[in-house]
C-alpha cells in the first residue's frame, strides 16, 4: 500500500513541470519533500534514480528516514539522497529541495561564478549572491558538506561542475528559486557579455536583506 497520495501526485506534477520547462531533462536532477510522520525523525519522499520524468509514476516515488533507510519504494534511490538528507538537517526551516540541471545555472557552476546581487528579488527571495560549492563527486559526503557550506542561509547554491541546488518552505517555494535563479543567471551572462554588469548598491543589498531575514 503506497501512503501521502496527495503528496505523490504534487510532488510528481512539479518535476513534469521543471522538465517542460528545461530546468531538468531526462532523469537528471532530483526532487524531495519533507513528509509529516509519527517518527521522531521525520521521513523525506524523493524522486528515483534513472527514471525520465516522462515515464515517471507517483508510484516510483522513494520514501526514506533522515538515516536513509527506504521506508516507501521498490526502486533505485536518487544518487543524491544523501546531499537532500544532509541540507534538511543543516536547516530545519527547509521543508523541499530540487536540484537542477539547468543551462544558465549549469554555466556559472561550470565557469565558477557566483551569480551577485544584480536584481533586487534575487536578494529579497534566496537571499543575495549565489554561491559555488566546490567540487564533490556524486552521491559522496563531501558533495552535501560543501552543498551546505555554500548555501549558508540563502536558498540556493551552484554545485561546481554540476548544476544548482534550491530549497524552501514548501515545493512551491523551492520551485520559484529554481525559476528566479535561472533567470537571473541568463541575466548575468548575457550582461557579461556586453562589458558592463551593474552590481547593487551594499545599502541596498543589506535592507533586501533584512527583508530575506524577516526583519522588517
Amino acid at each position: 500500500m503506497r501512503h501521502w497520495e496527495n503528496e505523490r501526485k504534487y510532488l510528481l506534477k512539479s518535476a513534469k513541470q521543471c522538465c517542460d520547462e528545461g530546468l531538468v531533462s531526462g532523469s537528471s536532477g532530483n526532487f524531495s519533500v519533507c513528509l509529516d510522520s509519527d517518527g521522531s525523525d521525520g521521513l523525506v519522499m524523493i524522486t528515483p534514480s534513472q527514471i525520465p520524468y516522462s515515464d515517471m509514476k507517483s508510484s516510483d516515488l522513494m520514501v526514506v528516514n533522515f538515516q536513509g533507510d527506504i521506508i516507501e519504494g521498490d526502486l533505485s534511490l536518487s544518487t543524491e539522497t544523501p546531499m537532500h538528507l544532509a541540507i534538511y538537517k543543516y536547516n530545519e526551516g527547509i521543508n523541499s529541495i530540487i536540484h537542477t540541471h539547468s543551462v544558465y545555472a549549469s554555466v556559472l557552476a561550470v565557469a565558477g561564478l557566483e551569480l551577485p546581487p544584480i536584481i533586487d528579488e534575487l536578494v529579497v527571495a534566496v537571499g543575495g549572491a549565489i554561491s559555488v560549492a566546490d567540487y564533490g563527486f556524486p552521491g559522496s559526503e563531501e558533495l552535501a558538506d560543501n552543498a551546505c557550506k555554500a548555501l549558508g542561509d540563502r536558498k540556493a547554491a551552484f554545485l561546481r561542475n554540476h548544476g544548482l541546488i534550491a530549497t524552501g518552505k514548501s515545493l512551491a517555494e523551492a520551485m520559484q528559486v529554481c525559476q528566479l535563479v535561472e533567470r537571473v543567471s541568463k541575466i548575468y551572462i548575457l550582461a557579461r557579455s556586453t562589458g558592463t554588469v551593474n552590481i547593487l548598491p551594499e545599502d541596498v543589498v543589506a535592507v533586501e536583506r533584512d527583508i530575506f531575514l524577516g526583519k522588517y
